[in-house]
């Protein structure tokens, strides 16, 4: 059985790549046009992160959350709601359905 020290070391590369994917997924979102749905790549963060205890899932998934909002917040200010809100809405509700399913 593991120590919590060695348990921590375990957890330690999931948390560190889970972050890395995020940003990487993150200015992949940015460089995206429009008609990507490019915030779905979200869902592949939260699938890592249960590799890690469940308090982390659901913080990675407030985190992949808030990212796919920020992601286009300049889209939703020039007035191109329609598409934007749609892709958006689908990336959000993949995330929650991956995290609390």
């Amino acid at each position: 059985m593991l120590d919590s020290q060695q348990h921590e070391q375990r957890k330690t590369p999931f948390i560190i790549g889970t972050v890395a994917l995020s940003i990487l997924i993150f200015a992949g979102d940015l460089a995206f046009h429009m008609d990507v749905a490019g915030g779905v790549l979200y869902v592949v963060v939260v699938l890592v992160a249960m590799w890690l205890p469940e308090r982390h899932v659901y913080i990675i998934a407030a985190a992949s959350t808030l990212l796919i909002v920020v992601g286009r917040i300049d889209r939703f200010m020039a007035g191109m709601v329609c598409v934007t809100g749609a892709y958006r809405t689908l990336a959000f509700c993949a995330v929650v359905v991956n995290a609390f399913g």
